[in-house]
């Protein structure tokens, strides 16, 4: 089972406009998205960029990325998006000792360990020193 960050559902948001990396296209094929989850934290991360777009006047692209967010990924996600329980928070704790780490990649780290997950994200340095399961997409070969 695969929890998404949000480089990688962002990136299969393009498959629609034949605009998505090639090897990406081809790992999401080979999904079941019934057993493909999303955290909490990244469906703040993708709702901040549409408030960044819609502060920076970019009205198009926010009209565009907000209807996405609300009538595809939480449409699609809508019984599979994980929240911060008192588990998660725990184990994020943890992961912070001895050396502090980027908070949003650790809560999301921490949701894939809680729930048994592999992180399917572009950047992969980012979960070092954290003990979870990745892959990346990008580097996917059919």
């Amino acid at each position: 089972m695969i929890l998404l960050d949000a480089n990688v559902i962002s990136e299969i948001r393009k498959i629609e406009q034949n605009k998505a990396n090639a090897n990406v296209v081809a790992w999401a094929n080979t999904l079941d998205f019934s057993k493909v989850y999303l955290s909490a934290i990244v469906i703040g991360e993708l709702k901040l960029g549409v408030l960044l777009k819609r502060h920076n006047h970019d009205f198009v692209q926010a009209d565009v990325l907000e209807d996405w967010l609300n009538n595809w990924v939480l449409a699609k996600f809508a019984n599979r998006i994980l929240p911060v329980d008192e588990q998660v928070a725990q184990i994020y704790a943890s992961l912070n000792v001895p050396s502090p780490k980027s908070t949003n990649d650790a809560y999301i780290a921490s949701t894939a360990i809680v729930h048994n997950l592999t992180i399917a994200t572009r950047n992969v340095k980012d979960f070092d020193g954290m003990p979870v399961k990745l892959i990346n997409p990008f580097e996917f070969l059919a």
